[in-house]
């Protein structure tokens, strides 16, 4: 005789019963219902018949009730019976629910991983990743209220207190969730808070504060209008003085969008482009929404976003990221830079994003012949969390091709993991080895859950026959659409500086000048206010709009190149010290180590420190992490680079060559291309042959033929 299934008792959400993965059909009345599912929550404890009878039909005479109870429970016996177990033991006098007999309990489950975290509303917050674990757990299994379409005196009791326990965790959640910085997931459980207890002033004030630490002030400013009408139509009363207090906050934020900025708020729109408004992309938002709602159906491919530097490519794609991790998407970025050749570079940031979890997940999906083989570009994970798997020696061409292969299976299975948003940014500077994967991997979108978004510059995109080509293939074989952005117009150019300068109108001749300008360019208008806020013109107290039209009113600013003197202008106003540390960060490149920037400039590192804060606070620089800067746009980073005097320029270069190799001398790939710039060939060939050995052992031979060929070229010289 085979072992029985277990029968399996729903009671969050309303009354439902499987054995074996099979509904049970339900018992034939509501009050049977009701009364197996009180014996349940009184498992093991028998229950006399009269106390029974007396409860569930307290109007109907003794005998009468004990009749009823008896048909009642020929009912319940009838569905969950029939086999050799008797979950409902039943004697003259007594009925009992056999807890000894295999059975699970949703209310159980919850009721068993609540205790275990000792949840009460003054204890300390959860740190342990195994409490997060279980209490996401806990409230999965909440699936509505206790026997909901139940009115039993008895039920609504319950439903009381489970209710009360779920806020309570949903609460935790919230909690455990800011304190790890992940403010999107504490936004949805404050959310869902929101929604099962409507009148509860707190969670609604949770949801505007997070809006507000996201950047949607006016997500935020919708929340408390929802609450005030909550209030009204339910209670009759208006929000408290502490809810009213913080809307205004949120106000007051709102109009000083640029100003003279504070501690923590030592930042600006251009160094955080989350927050910069988005306005005249609807369209083309909506457009990528509906990719990603057939990519979680299972068909996965590519859109391509082009547009002309600063434009707004990657606020759309910032907006899209939001829009996919609401959905569920996984999402990850790789950015190719221009310059520095690092074999595989977007797809290897890619790689070195993911969590320890999502690794260990890999290695299940993954044969460890194509796991090991993409792992050699994100070696932290292997070192801390996988096996090294070595890999049989091939022939070169073949060697390229099992990377290649390895990479690309390596994306379908985080897409198989979860449904996934993969964004490539400035795909106009890919390395060759990339365009070899994408090329490979673009058949295979079809039947994925991955959503490619190539952003790119439209006229070096289009321009460079060899990624054009394989972006039009792209297109024909996993195209699922094209988006090209074109300038804001007049209105949306309005529309985006009053969000900024917290504007409820303008004079529209200041948006025709300011848009005669920029151009309707996204980033020269941007650029065009942080020179006004950096010069001191939005101090406190003046009015942003009357400053903004006296100054187009009065400058001359050349418009072609628009962004060439806009920039000017703000660099203009550096100090020597800030002004010494961006050139480095400009010469650079890509990212740059605050060591070598202290090395180059010969500054105090406290002096460095200054100027970087003082760069961040411009919008000028972005920190990265672990002392690592970067300039906050190429277009930035390439205006200031080729207007160093060029003799100024290739020194900066051989001193930060020098400087890389006392900080990262096994960076080969920036050692040469820095003194290859900085006019010393012969050593720019050593480490030019070093980055090309590095990336023919990767497999990476496009990159190695280039290294190569400019090593050969030094060498010569």
């Amino acid at each position: 005789m085979g072992v029985m299934e277990p029968l399996r008792v729903y009671l969050f959400g309303g009354f439902f019963m499987e054995r074996g993965g099979r509904a049970l059909p339900p018992i034939a009345s509501r009050i049977g219902r009701s009364l197996f599912a009180y014996l349940v929550m009184h498992r093991g404890r028998p229950l006399q018949r009269d106390f029974l009878a007396g409860l569930f039909w307290p109007n109907l005479p003794e005998g009468r009730a004990r009749r009823r109870l008896s048909h009642t429970l020929w009912q319940i016996q009838d569905t969950v019976g029939g086999g050799p177990v008797a979950h409902v033991v039943a004697t003259a006098d007594t009925l009992t629910f056999d807890p000894t007999t295999p059975y699970w309990l949703d209310v159980e489950e919850f009721d068993g991983m609540f205790d275990a975290l000792r949840i009460s509303r003054h204890d300390t917050l959860l740190g342990r990743a195994g409490d997060v674990t279980t209490l996401r757990a806990c409230v999965e299994l909440y699936r509505g209220d206790f026997l909901a379409g139940f009115f039993d005196e008895w039920v609504t009791v319950e439903q009381d207190h489970y209710r009360q326990r779920y806020l309570m965790a949903l609460s935790r959640l919230v909690e455990v969730a800011k304190a790890h910085g992940d403010y999107e997931e504490a936004l949805a459980y404050a959310r869902r808070l929101t929604h099962h207890d409507p009148l509860r002033e707190e969670a609604h004030q949770e949801v505007m504060r997070l809006c507000f630490l996201l950047g949607r002030t006016s997500d935020a400013v919708q929340q408390f209008e929802r609450c005030k009408s909550v209030l009204a139509e339910e209670l009759g009363t208006e929000p408290s003085e502490s809810t009213v207090a913080l809307y205004r906050r949120i106000l007051r934020h709102r109009r000083a969008a640029i100003r003279p900025l504070q501690g923590e708020e030592r930042a600006s729109l251009l160094g955080n482009r989350s927050g910069v408004p988005f306005v005249g992309r609807e369209e083309e938002r909506r457009s990528l929404i509906g990719h990603m709602e057939r990519v979680l159906a299972g068909q996965g491919g590519v859109v391509l976003v082009e547009g002309e530097p600063g434009i707004g490519k990657t606020r759309l794609a910032l907006e899209a990221a939001d829009a996919a991790r609401w959905r569920g998407f996984e999402v990850s970025w790789g950015t190719c830079t221009e310059g520095t050749l690092r074999p595989f570079g977007p797809l290897a940031e890619v790689l070195e994003s993911m969590s320890a979890l999502r690794a260990e997940q890999l290695s299940e999906e993954l044969e460890p012949v194509w796991l090991g083989e993409a792992m050699r570009l994100a070696p932290h994970l292997v070192q801390d969390h996988l096996q090294s798997v070595a890999s049989t020696p091939l022939r070169p061409a073949e060697e390229s091709t099992r990377m290649q292969e390895a990479l690309v299976s390596t994306l379908g299975a985080l897409g198989r993991i979860a449904p996934h948003l993969v964004i490539l940014d400035d795909v106009h500077w890919v390395d060759r080895d990339t365009l070899g994967v994408l090329t490979q991997l673009g058949p295979r979108l079809a039947g994925s859950r991955i959503l490619l978004l190539l952003l790119y510059r439209s006229e070096e995109g289009r321009g460079d026959p060899e990624i054009w080509d394989v972006l039009r293939d792209l297109d024909r074989v996993a195209g699922l659409g094209r988006v090209v952005l074109s300038p804001l117009s007049v209105f949306e150019l309005g529309d985006m500086v009053k969000a900024i300068l917290g504007l409820t109108s303008m004079e529209s001749v200041v948006a025709v000048r300011l848009h005669r300008q920029t151009g309707g360019n996204v980033l020269f208008a941007l650029e065009t206010l942080l020179t006004l806020r950096d010069q001191g013109l939005f101090e406190t107290g003046s009015d942003p709009g009357q400053v903004l039209e006296r100054e187009l009113a009065g400058r001359r600013l050349p418009v072609a190149p628009r962004v060439r003197s806009v920039i000017d202008a703000r660099t203009a106003l550096l100090g020597d010290g800030a002004r010494s540390v961006f050139n480095v960060a400009v010469v650079c490149g890509g990212v740059s180590d605050l060591a070598v920037v202290a090395a180059v400039t010969r500054l105090p590192r406290a002096s460095v420190l200054d100027a970087m804060d003082d760069l961040i606070h411009r919008g000028l620089i972005e920190e990265e992490g672990d002392g690592r800067y970067r300039v906050a746009h190429d277009l930035v980073r390439q205006v200031v680079y080729e207007s160093l005097d060029a003799n100024y320029r290739a020194e900066l270069h051989r001193r930060v060559a020098a400087a890389l190799v006392d900080v990262d001398a096994e960076d080969v790939d920036a050692l040469g291309r820095h003194y290859w710039e900085g006019g010393m060939p012969e050593r720019a060939a050593h480490y030019l042959f070093e980055a090309g050995l590095r990336a023919e052992a990767l497999h990476a031979f496009a990159t190695a033929r280039q290294h190569l060929a400019t090593a050969h070229l030094a060498a010569a010289q």
